[in-house]
């Protein structure tokens, strides 16, 4: 539901937003809301189930040149 409370509150579809998430839960939430996701990897979560995410990133750095792509 925050997912989708922000597009309302936004008045966008999810097709024109992207959500950059680093928790299994988190993108579960982007991914009912049917929202791009990128998932930025860190030591904690690295290990979890994140497929179907739109792209990865490893660093903060990466993440303007794959929105970009998007």
């Amino acid at each position: 539901e925050p997912y989708l409370l922000a597009l309302s509150r936004f008045d966008i579809q999810p097709e024109q937003a992207v959500v950059i998430e680093d928790s299994a839960r988190g993108f579960r939430s982007a991914q009912a809301a049917n929202i791009d996701c990128i998932i930025l990897r860190n030591e904690f979560t690295r290990d979890q189930d994140f497929e179907g995410a739109s792209a990865y990133a490893d660093s903060h750095a990466e993440l303007p040149e794959i929105i970009a792509s998007l």
